[in-house]
């Protein structure tokens, strides 16, 4: 209480405001840990000073450096503090502070630190993140890379950010992107911290929601996102959550990326993906996901299909689609795929032969679905075209449910075309 009267008093000496502010500072550190309910008051008015303090300062980088610490300090012992930042100017101070002192090591770590702070718990986003936030956080991060001694853990609070903002939706991205070295950063921190499971996962987020269109999804690509993606989920394979975002960007990366990319030796998108979903057989969300990657590669070309097979992915997927017949979504995402690998003739049959089965039982267990049985049906009409699947069919029981797939659904055209070829 003393400190943060004196630096309400006697703001106006540089010197005693350094020294009250990094006094609170190191109070703030050695009662992070305890039960600090009583100073709630005092709390919010210390933070009111500091930030009264960064205004008579903005000029001044030892004192900004102070009292960016003070504040970074009490808002990390107590989150709710920094949405009195709603009301006031302090974003737009420190933002500034970061941009007219860029140089300044501990100054941009604190103010990253405090945005974190900010962002973490504000409602209103899209109303305090524009282009002088984002070029000011891509910056920090820039600086961070080229840093030998880049702290991981701010980088990491500076790429959450900018995850926050791209899942406000389109305002939220189209933000992000009027700023060109967005994907060069993004990109630079996946090249160098590709064993951190946080920044990897971020990013990962941030490249798929940024590539709305053809033109974005190819400059992700151009850039080296989606390289960096097959690297993450190559490396980090162990982790579901990290693969199956790194499946949900490939779906849509795959389709705008050069087929060299995804050929590239130190990450070839068709042993990787097979790799990964392989990792995690009894895990549903990591097996649907693959098998919708796995399609979006393998529309590209029938070498991605040879590759696919060849590295066992027709097996992988139908051994899911078995231990998930109860899955509308697994069944569903499964028949796809096996249909698109399946066309050419040369594949036919080692298909068929481990996934004729499975994609039959999955046409029996949801027999009421128009959407799963359409899959259903096209997947068998391309592998009944091989005789040897005929019979592999007839087995099966196929052509009763055909049947009763025609009675149940005779209202959908579609569907019926299907059962009839």
């Amino acid at each position: 209480e003393a400190v943060t009267s004196s630096l309400a008093h006697h703001k106006n000496i540089a010197n005693n405001s350094a020294v009250a502010c990094s006094a609170l500072k190191n109070f703030c550190v050695m009662l992070h840990q305890s039960d600090t309910s009583s100073l709630n008051d005092l709390l919010s008015r210390s933070v009111v000073e500091v930030v009264n303090d960064l205004v008579v300062y903005r000029e001044n980088e030892q004192n900004l450096k102070h009292a960016t610490g003070a504040l970074q300090a009490l808002c990390a012992m107590r989150e709710g503090l920094a949405l009195r930042f709603e009301t006031d100017s302090t974003v737009g101070v420190i933002t500034g502070a970061m941009n007219r002192f860029p140089n300044s090591l501990d100054l941009q770590r604190h103010i990253v630190g405090i945005l974190g702070s900010f962002f973490s718990v504000t409602t209103k986003i899209i109303d305090f993140m524009n282009d002088e936030v984002v070029t000011a956080i891509l910056r920090f991060i820039q600086n961070e890379v080229d840093n030998d001694d880049g702290v991981i853990d701010y980088v990491d609070t500076a790429i959450n950010i900018l995850l926050i903002t791209a899942s406000q939706g389109f305002q939220g991205q189209t933000t992000l992107l009027r700023n060109n070295s967005l994907i060069d950063q993004i990109v630079s921190c996946m090249l160098k911290w590709p064993e951190n499971l946080s920044i990897q996962s971020a990013s990962i987020d941030i490249l798929a929601s940024i590539a709305l269109d053809n033109l974005w999804r190819a400059e992700v690509c151009q850039r080296g996102g989606t390289s960096r993606v097959l690297s993450a989920l190559d490396k980090l394979k162990r982790d579901p959550a990290l693969v199956c975002k790194a499946y949900a960007a490939l779906a849509n990366l795959t389709s705008g990326a050069d087929p060299e990319i995804l050929r590239a030796p130190d990450t070839p998108a068709p042993a990787i993906m097979v790799r990964a979903m392989k990792a995690h057989p009894q895990n549903i969300s990591v097996q649907v996901g693959a098998a919708h990657a796995l399609w979006a590669l393998s529309a590209r070309s029938d070498s991605f299909k040879d590759e696919i097979v060849n590295l066992g992915g027709a097996e992988a997927v139908a051994a899911a689609m078995e231990r998930f017949i109860g899955s509308k979504q697994m069944q569903a995402k499964g028949s796809v795929i096996i249909w698109s690998i399946a066309v050419p003739k040369h594949l036919k049959l080692r298909v068929g032969r481990c996934a004729v089965e499975p994609v039959v039982n999955g046409l029996s267990a949801h027999l009421s679905s128009e959407r799963n049985c359409q899959d259903a049906l096209g997947c068998l009409k391309c592998l009944s075209t091989l005789p040897a699947n005929k019979a592999l069919l007839d087995n099966c029981g196929a052509v009763d449910l055909i049947y009763a797939s025609m009675w149940l659904h005779n209202g959908n055209p579609t569907l019926c075309k299907a059962a009839l070829a």
